[in-house]
């Protein structure tokens, strides 16, 4: 999935990714997101662009360095509980 991907730390919830980052590069976290949100976070902040190696509709990539530490943990649980609400419920469907 990752061109160098003994650099890139991927975190995860139920089996999937949420955020991963390059270890090597901490320029950009790749997180999940709600497609209608990410063009408006683009714009409002200039720490928020294109993910790294992933869909621009559903993921947004944001520099760690230069976002505001509350924006970076907000997005962050955002992504968490978009991947657990997903597959917490496809799970629930399944039993």
């Amino acid at each position: 999935m990752f061109k160098s991907g003994e650099n890139v730390l991927v975190f995860y919830v139920c089996g999937h990714m949420f955020a991963f980052f390059d270890c090597a590069d901490y320029s950009v976290v790749t997180l999940k997101c709600q497609p209608e949100r990410i063009d408006e976070l683009k714009a409002e902040y200039d720490c928020i662009g294109m993910p790294y190696n992933e869909s621009a509709k559903y993921w947004l990539g944001i520099n760690p360095r230069t976002a505001p530490d509350s924006l970076l943990r907000d997005l962050t649980r955002n992504s968490y509980e978009i991947v657990k609400a997903k597959y917490t419920k496809n799970k629930q469907t399944k039993e």
